[in-house]
């Protein structure tokens, strides 16, 4: 008997489906696709004026406990509007050169333990910030 005379439902209980896991790289292009989006976002938003005249020179400074494993993005508005975007991993700590007018930044640390900090820094000047505690935690950093 496969299943029940009442109602047409199988009686034998069911299987539960095992769970997915997002792979990592789904985790990069997510970032790639965010920092693409908060980059347009921010140079279609900017009032002109507010614009730095000419494209400064950036450092994108991964800190946190030495050897965590991590993998993100980052991109760079240049000016007249052509952006650029590498994805990239590694172990902390790391240094980033980019050249633009607005940099964005995505980064997700790949183990548990640990913290996961990064910085904008022009001029050797910390311009934006952000760090995670958490675990599998990621940042967002944009200059402004």
């Amino acid at each position: 008997m496969t299943s029940c005379i009442y109602c047409g439902r199988d009686p034998r209980p069911s299987k539960a489906r095992p769970k997915k896991i997002i792979s990592g790289w789904y985790v990069v292009l997510f970032g790639l696709l965010v920092t693409t989006a908060v980059a347009g976002s921010i140079r279609r938003a900017a009032n002109p004026s507010s614009i730095r005249s000419k494209e400064e020179g950036c450092t994108i400074l991964v800190t946190g406990t030495e050897g965590s494993p991590f993998q993100g993005s980052y991109a760079a508005v240049r000016t007249g509007g052509n952006s650029e975007s590498k994805s990239v991993e590694g172990t902390v700590p790391a240094i980033y050169h980019v050249t633009g007018t607005t940099v964005s930044t995505f980064f997700a640390k790949k183990e548990n333990p640990g913290s996961l900090r990064v910085a904008i820094l022009a001029n050797g000047s910390v311009i934006n910030s952000s760090e995670t505690d958490a675990a599998r935690g990621s940042v967002t950093v944009t200059t402004p």
